[in-house]
């Protein structure tokens, strides 16, 4: 109960990195805890291993669905960073449907539009070439980022090179 008080302590102040570790020793003690499997998740979820809260979001969702009014956005969320785009529909919708307010509306259309466009994109991957295109474009320092408009006839990246501004 003492490592959920300080994790609590530091999840309320935002301090998700630091909770992160006191959540971990909590779920080892209790691991099917719902609502340590909540913020646990949460707080990946803020990090960069924003990818591995989904097992402990669902877990927290199959033991107590009512667990945060906010778990099924953040189910969808997981799902979604995890490519899992029909999860994440889904997910979204129950939201929208029980727990958004007006103002989620937008946010639940856009995200649901984004795994739309990730579910297509990852039913029909691209192969891109990378290669040098000599001296009239690549210079000696770092050239990245680059963007190809769709005919073809411009592309824009960044550069360190000397005269620019990144």
């Amino acid at each position: 109960k003492k490592i959920t008080r300080q994790a609590d302590q530091l999840f309320d102040d935002k301090n998700y990195k630091l909770a992160l570790a006191y959540y971990k020793d909590a779920l080892s003690l209790n691991s099917d805890d719902a609502y340590l499997n909540f913020r646990y998740g949460y707080c990946l979820i803020h990090s960069p291993f924003n990818r591995k809260a989904l097992p402990y979001f669902q877990k927290a969702y199959n033991k107590n669905s009512k667990v945060d009014e906010q778990i099924t956005y953040l189910l969808g969320q997981a799902h979604q960073l995890n490519l899992e785009f029909g999860e994440a529909i889904i997910s979204y919708e129950l939201f929208h449907k029980y727990h958004a307010s007006p103002e989620d509306n937008s946010i639940i259309k856009k995200r649901i539009k984004e795994c739309e466009f990730g579910a297509v994109l990852l039913a029909h991957p691209v192969t891109a070439k990378i290669e040098n295109l000599g001296k009239e474009v690549n210079s000696k320092a770092s050239d990245y980022v680059p963007v190809i408009k769709a005919d073809e006839s411009e592309m824009v990246f960044t550069s360190t090179r000397e005269g620019t501004t990144g």
